[in-house]
């Protein structure tokens, strides 16, 4: 257990550093906690290869067509790490607990209101399924191959709720005419050609959106930071891998649970969890931690770096660090 103190301690012990070192020779990690795809030359890592590979992989992601950066989101205006795959945008949110990091942008709502404004088209009201589940949270019901496919491939985490009927839809990949349903974060196909189970496939939404966002490439995808220890005299120690950090401070402790990558033009932002300490004379548990953002520029073996607690923007400090220093670290007592 870690020890805490009580609100004793004052701001300066709090000081914290982050050096992290960009290696272009290195490349992208190969480590087990990645994988790369050859066929669209993108690496997925950490907790991303996890989701996609516990989550239907090639068949209800599709491959990865972007490396991993960070995006404003279209929904609630955070930032946040995500890679960009066929079928999906994989969003990671430390401030949740495993397995709820990982999420999925609601593509479907937002291909939905942007192809039909007004609504989408009616369903048809003949040759329905004469049962169905209705979901009161949209009033939209699903039926026969649609319902299967939902209940089987991650129902709501995954696709989320029905948000239309059935109806007839132009496929933008094809140019053909599909029945489609669209979801909170997917949109189903059916696909009568093929043999029965594998009738209902998923949209390329992630495609679509990514080209419609990125018509010259992904911003600020970069390649990994080299693994190590990394520290400044007598302030940090920390040590980076292909999947993140944890650093430690005199009086605080925090991790990255994201893999740390710089861009062409040395800059890297990257979330991460804040856990302060306190030294004292009475002592209770280690706190919850506080959402933060490590962003900073790298100059040679020099990396200057700044924490911003996310939840409030206010800033716990910047400071320059040093490749190679590993500090002996001396914790609140």
């Amino acid at each position: 257990m870690r020890k805490t103190l009580l609100p004793f301690a004052t701001a300066a012990t709090a000081l914290l550093a982050l050096v992290i070192l960009y290696k272009p020779a290195l490349g992208q990690p190969t480590t087990a906690d990645c994988q790369t795809f050859k066929e669209t030359g993108q690496t997925v890592c950490g907790k991303f290869l996890t989701y996609w590979q516990q989550h239907g992989g090639l068949a209800q992601q599709g491959y990865p067509i972007s490396g991993q950066f960070q995006e404003v989101s279209d929904v609630d205006g955070k930032t946040y790490s995500v890679q960009y795959f066929e079928r999906a945008v994989f969003e990671l949110h430390p401030e949740n607990k495993a397995p709820y990091d990982v999420l999925l942008s609601l593509l479907g709502t937002m291909a939905l209101k942007q192809k039909y404004p007004n609504g989408a088209p009616a369903p048809p009201t003949a040759n329905m399924p004469p049962a169905g589940v209705t979901f009161p949270e949209t009033n939209q019901t699903l039926y026969g191959p649609f319902l299967d496919y939902w209940n089987t491939h991650g129902g709501l985490a995954q696709q989320g709720y029905p948000i239309s009927g059935q109806f007839s839809e132009k496929s933008d990949l094809d140019g053909k005419l599909y029945t489609v349903q669209y979801f909170e974060r997917a949109v189903f196909e059916m696909h009568p050609e093929l043999p029965a189970g594998s009738q209902v496939l998923l949209s390329q939404l992630g495609t679509f959106r990514f080209h419609q966002k990125y018509p010259t490439g992904a911003p600020g995808a970069g390649t990994a930071l080299a693994a190590g220890n990394w520290g400044t005299d007598k302030i940090i120690k920390m040590v980076v891998t292909s999947t993140g950090a944890t650093l430690e401070f005199g009086c605080a402790h925090a991790t990255i649970n994201q893999p740390i990558l710089v861009d062409a033009s040395g800059k890297y932002d990257v979330a991460g969890t804040f856990y302060q300490e306190h030294g004292g004379p009475v002592y209770q548990d280690e706190d919850k931690g506080r959402p933060a953002r490590f962003t900073g520029t790298r100059n040679g073996e020099k990396l200057t770096v700044t924490i911003t607690y996310a939840d409030d923007n206010s800033q716990v400090g910047s400071w320059t660090a040093t490749y190679g220093v590993e500090a002996h670290i001396v914790k609140c007592l």
